[in-house]
């Protein structure tokens, strides 16, 4: 009976030698085939994760590449229209040089008009006063010549006699010598009244 329980606790004894001797290889294998598995399962996720990094890196790169090409036409457009607005302007300025030169050839045409204007109302004025002087000299002469023609002929003329006759103060048979002759103060009064008054008619 005791050989038997010694025999049992010296099998028992080897039994967990051999199994701590074994143990540590087990150990390793069990790891090393949970490792396998555990790598065999985790790649797929690792790959899809990558895609995933991959495809979100291509897209971002994607949308900053649209967004500097929008950028760059942005700012082609914007160089494009400073341009344009640099040639409008200079076009603006080149329109104000003509606009002031159109201002100042107006300005100096009314002046040259206004300068003619005045000039053409002298000439008048000066052509009208020759004229009226012209008029008044042609009258003038017209009078000259006309009144010595007039005056023999008021002097030459018939002569009345002012007073009594001879046939009322002396008599029929008075002497005709006896005659009183008519006064010097008479005859200028009658020429200078008939010059005065054909004068007077002339002017």
């Amino acid at each position: 009976m005791i050989l038997t329980v010694m025999l049992f606790g010296i099998g028992a004894l080897a039994g967990c030698l051999l199994m701590l001797m074994f143990l540590p290889l087990v150990h390793h294998r069990a790891v090393r085939i949970a490792r396998q598995q555990v790598v065999e399962a985790v790649p797929l996720a690792i790959n899809e994760l990558q895609a995933d990094k991959d495809h979100l890196r291509a897209q971002f790169a994607m949308s900053i590449r649209r967004l500097e090409i929008s950028i760059e036409e942005m700012r082609a457009k914007a160089g494009g229209q400073k341009g344009e607005i640099g040639r409008q302007g200079a076009e603006i300025s080149r329109l104000y040089v003509e606009l002031d030169k159109k201002n100042a050839l107006i300005a100096a045409l009314r002046t040259r008009e206004a300068v003619r204007k005045s000039i053409v109302r002298r000439i008048a004025k000066i052509l009208l006063t020759m004229y009226m002087r012209s008029n008044r000299r042609q009258q003038k002469i017209a009078a000259a010549v006309q009144a010595p023609s007039i005056t023999p002929n008021l002097e030459t003329g018939p002569r009345t006699r002012v007073g009594p006759t001879p046939e009322t103060s002396l008599g029929p048979n008075a002497d005709p010598s006896l005659e009183p002759p008519l006064g010097p103060s008479l005859e200028p009064s009658i020429g200078t009244g008939g010059r005065r008054s054909i004068a007077g008619g002339h002017t």
